[in-house]
This record gives C-alpha cells, sequence and structure tokens, in this order.
C-alpha cells in the first residue's frame, strides 16, 4: 500500500520577466530557444548535483525534478529533512549561476545587458502522496506564493519559508563542518553557515496568515562542496572557472549587488588563494551586508596573506586594512575566538 503523506521540501523557481519575452519573441524562439535552455538548465543541474551528491544519497525514490513552462520544480524527500533544505539551497545557487552563464543571458552580457534573474521559493511540510507517486498538498501553493514574492527581495531573490530555515539550521549545527583559512602557517576556521534577512510576516495572495519569510545573504559552505570542484563547474556552465568567474563579475557589473554572484566569486578566490580578489570581493560584500561577521574575517586574512609577501609600503597598508577589518568583524561579534587567532596572527606578522 503507497504511503500517503511524506514531509518533503518543496523548490520552485521561474523566470522573473518570462512574460516580457513571451510578449516581443516568436512563438518558436520562445519555445524551442527561450524556454529550451531554461529547461535544460534546470535538469541539468539537478542532475549533476543528484548523482554526484556524495554516499548516493539521492535517487529517484526521494527526490523528482520537473519543468513546466517557466517553473522548475523541485521536491525532496529523503530520510534527513535538514539535509533536503541544504541541498535546494546548493541546487537554487547552481541553477542561477547555470542561467546566468548561459547563453541568453551570456548575450546579454555582451551587449551591456543585465542578465534576466530566476526568483526562487522553498518551503518544508507534510504533503499528500498520490497512488503514482505524485506529490500534491497545500505546501506547493504556498511555495508557489513564496517563489512569487521572492522577486521583491534585495539580496538573492532565494526566500524560503521559517519552518524550513529552522530545519536547516538544526542539520547546519549538528553537521560541524569548517572552512579553513590559512594564514601565515595557522589554519583559522570558519564554521558553515547560511545567513539570511528576514523579510517580515508577509501577508501573501490566498494565505490566510501572514507568512514569516527569509532572504538568503550569503553562504560559507565549509570545506570545498563536490560542486564547486573545477570539473563539476565545467560541466555544469560549459566554460572554464576564468571564463565563469569573468562572466560573472562582468554580470555584477551590469545589474545591482546579487549575492549569488558574490558568493561564489569569494568562495572561488578562497579556495584558490586569489587573496587580492578575495579582498575586493569581501570589501565589496560588506558594503551590502554589514552585519555577517564572516565577511570581514575574510578580508583580514585577505590582507594578512597578501602583506607576506609585498614591498615594505604595501606590507604596512595590508596589515593596516586586516587591523580595521578585525575591528569591524569585532563590534559585529565581540567575543569570537577567530578574531583573536587572527589578531595573534597579526603580531607576529608585524
Amino acid at each position: 500500500m503507497t504511503q500517503k503523506e511524506t514531509f518533503a521540501t518543496v523548490m520552485l523557481l521561474d523566470i522573473m520577466n518570462s512574460s516580457e519575452y513571451a510578449n516581443v519573441l516568436s512563438v518558436r524562439d520562445y519555445y524551442e530557444t527561450f524556454l529550451w535552455e531554461y529547461n535544460e538548465t534546470v535538469r541539468r543541474a539537478a542532475r549533476l548535483y543528484f548523482s554526484r551528491y556524495p554516499g548516493g544519497v539521492y535517487h529517484e525514490r526521494n527526490h523528482s525534478v520537473e519543468v513546466v513552462g517557466d517553473e522548475g520544480r523541485v521536491f525532496l524527500f529523503s530520510d534527513n529533512p535538514g539535509r533536503d533544505v541544504q541541498a535546494a539551497l546548493d541546487l537554487a545557487v547552481l541553477i542561477k549561476i547555470a542561467w546566468i552563464s548561459g547563453s541568453f543571458n551570456r548575450t546579454r552580457i555582451r551587449q551591456n545587458k543585465a542578465p534576466e534573474d530566476l526568483g526562487v521559493g522553498i518551503n518544508s511540510g507534510y504533503l499528500y502522496v498520490k497512488d503514482d507517486g505524485k506529490l500534491e498538498g497545500f505546501g506547493i501553493n504556498l511555495t508557489k506564493r513564496i517563489e512569487t514574492h521572492s522577486r521583491f527581495g534585495s539580496v538573492s531573490k532565494i526566500m524560503l519559508h521559517k519552518t524550513s530555515r529552522v530545519t536547516l539550521d538544526r542539520f547546519v549545527t549538528d553537521s560541524r563542518i569548517a572552512m579553513r583559512l590559512p594564514v601565515n602557517g595557522r589554519e583559522i576556521c570558519l564554521p558553515q553557515h547560511y545567513f539570511f534577512r528576514f523579510t517580515g510576516n508577509v501577508e501573501l495572495k490566498g494565505i490566510a496568515q501572514p507568512v514569516p519569510l527569509y532572504e538568503l545573504q550569503y553562504i560559507n559552505w565549509g570545506t570545498r562542496p563536490f560542486f564547486m570542484e573545477g570539473d563539476f563547474l565545467k560541466e555544469l556552465t560549459g566554460c572554464s572557472m576564468d571564463d565563469l568567474a569573468a562572466i560573472l563579475e562582468t554580470a555584477l557589473s551590469l545589474s545591482v549587488l546579487d549575492a549569488t554572484i558574490n558568493n561564489i566569486l569569494l568562495f572561488f578566490a578562497v579556495l584558490n588563494g586569489q587573496w587580492e580578489k578575495a579582498a575586493l570581493v569581501a570589501k565589496t560584500l560588506y558594503e551590502e551586508m554589514d552585519t555577517i561577521m564572516e565577511i570581514p574575517l575574510v578580508a583580514a586574512a585577505a590582507n594578512i596573506n597578501l602583506a607576506q609577501f609585498a614591498d615594505p609600503e604595501t606590507m604596512h597598508r595590508c596589515l593596516l586594512y586586516g587591523r580595521r577589518w578585525l575591528e569591524i568583524a569585532r563590534a559585529i561579534r565581540p567575543h569570537a575566538e577567530q578574531i583573536d587567532d587572527l589578531e595573534a596572527v597579526l603580531e607576529k606578522v608585524r
């Protein structure tokens, strides 16, 4: 007998200005070029992500992916709800990166036009399981409303319900993964964390009660995840790491800050030891999101690393910047041990 309900995480995403292109493109171009590329982007990203997830955790019985028109739908219902929310967020970022670097947006970028973005809504709760295995329920309708509201976001336009956030926080706390920043022969650990901005208890169309929503601001994935390896990203986007970074940097210059892009650029820089670029991206991020301690910590570490191999004048300037970034981090979280560790490194470098 088929199980009649399951706890699932639902992610819905669509192209934010799709109707405008339906209005100006021919029917053939809209469906066979524009929507075809979007469809392939969603399916390719999901296929790569789930097929390479460590341990073969995800299989056809605990997740499903489909694209209907301009809406991508991902359902996750494994035995670990927190991991499912994390997977939904990771996949949302990957799909956004693949879409921005695809042929449609690359053409826009070459024409000095801002890339078209995707809106994403994520929600977790119980859904009804039909005899054919399809999922139905109020939770899907609620996720659609969240996805529609995501276009009003000011950072990543990836929004999730409070239930999903609480489920994720518990999982991340239990996982105990950390990014290890090499600084002057030492390692500074930054615990894995997902930062969100509370957008309020939002009234959504057709939903009786206000809905508590959060927008994704910043991700520290911890140690290098499998989907940030060069071969994965090359297969995802069809271009080299250098070309991808160039596309993302240009995209940023053509539109308002997108934390999705800047998160990736900062992560690339840190993992590849490009400390000058890490310092620059961290500064850009901090100017938009000044309550996240990890950003000034990365900026401080980047400047300290730059100082080790610089001429005396540059070294003095980098160390000064390092101290100032640590003062900012201390103001955000006064008693963090990572700040103490970096201050100790600074004393030795001087």
